[in-house]
């Protein structure tokens, strides 16, 4: 039997420090709109070349709710790159961390092996006896990373502008029709002030292209719209339709608004959050009684982007939804 020691007290701990940092810096960050209008102007996730936060070192952007939390610590301490380095990359990297900066986390998903009690069978090899005497857990763990403006001695490289791709921003939105086309779900555009799913129709309403004040604006709401669909019974079967302002609606209004944040970010393109004081109230509401539900609904998010991925046929744009433990 694999000899497994861990302190399930201190595994809860973390948990509830994980649970605590990120929504404490949510509910900062949506009432900070609320008294702030200028923020409506700034977009969740501030992009460089195509990326969101990333390693600075690997280029590999974070996931969807580590995504959402660097982009907003990047915006509200107004570092002007959304790079990141792990403490021993900085080392490595001959930087030194400067005196008063604070890290943020990165959240994983950690295997975590003990003993199974509730095994009683009789066992016949040593394989078998293995297997049965332990289980595997998946608890959420973190790791702490910096933002590049908070190290001193990095290469010039890691600290400059990227050099722009050239016709990127068309490409990025090429990608975002892409998935609308092939994504499977029937979309009706018409003269309209509305943008809505019906779950007994399986249809997206949505106005004209040219009635939205910018591209970014139209495809924001597309996929907040698309985030609705992948709940239908047939597809992930989430509770879509609940009444305006119970938890229940707050819920999947987050979870649809954080597919299309993640899936747009996947193409490249700038969105900001719904500048709705009713959004807001009722998703401040939820966040302040379950400190579970902002990491809850931006998994449930993560999992309905991944599902348009999959019907679209574009897996390869897929990121983990939570990062694995490499770059420590």
């Amino acid at each position: 039997m694999k000899n497994n020691s861990f302190s399930k007290t201190g595994v809860q701990n973390k948990s509830n420090k994980i649970y605590d940092t990120i929504t404490d810096t949510m509910i900062d960050f949506i009432e900070s709109l609320k008294t702030n209008p200028t923020r409506w102007e700034q977009p969740w996730i501030k992009t460089e070349n195509g990326l969101g936060a990333h390693n600075a070192l690997s280029k590999r952007p974070y996931s969807g709710l580590n995504q959402l939390y660097l982009s907003y610590l990047c915006l509200k301490k107004e570092f002007p790159y959304n790079r990141w380095l792990t403490f021993k990359q900085v080392q490595d990297l001959g930087g030194r961390i400067i005196e008063g900066s604070k890290s943020a986390l990165i959240i994983f998903l950690k295997h975590i092996e003990e003993e199974n009690k509730e095994s009683t069978e009789p066992l016949s090899n040593p394989t078998e006896l293995e297997n049965k005497l332990v289980k595997t857990k998946l608890l959420l763990s973190y790791y702490n990373v910096f933002n590049v403006s908070q190290i001193e001695g990095l290469n010039d490289s890691l600290i400059s502008p990227y050099l722009i791709s050239e016709g990127f921003e068309f490409r990025s939105h090429d990608l975002a029709e892409q998935l609308m086309e092939k994504s499977g779900a029937e979309i009706e555009f018409s003269q309209q002030d509305e943008a809505y799913y019906t779950e007994k129709s399986d249809l997206i309403s949505l106005p004209l292209r040219t009635q939205f004040k910018t591209s970014n604006g139209f495809y924001h709401t597309t996929f907040h719209e698309l985030g609705h669909w992948t709940g239908n019974p047939l597809r992930l079967n989430r509770k879509l339709f609940n009444r305006f302002g119970s938890e229940d609606y707050a819920r999947e209004e987050l979870t649809a608004e954080m597919c299309s944040v993640f899936v747009n970010s996947l193409c490249g393109i700038e969105i900001q959050i719904k500048n709705s004081a009713a959004y807001l109230d009722s998703w401040l509401g939820v966040l302040k009684k379950d400190k579970t539900a902002f990491i809850r609904s931006t998994m449930q998010a993560q999992t309905a982007a991944n599902y348009i991925l999959k019907q679209s046929g574009m897996e390869h744009l897929k990121q983990p939804l939570l990062e694995e433990h490499e770059h420590l």
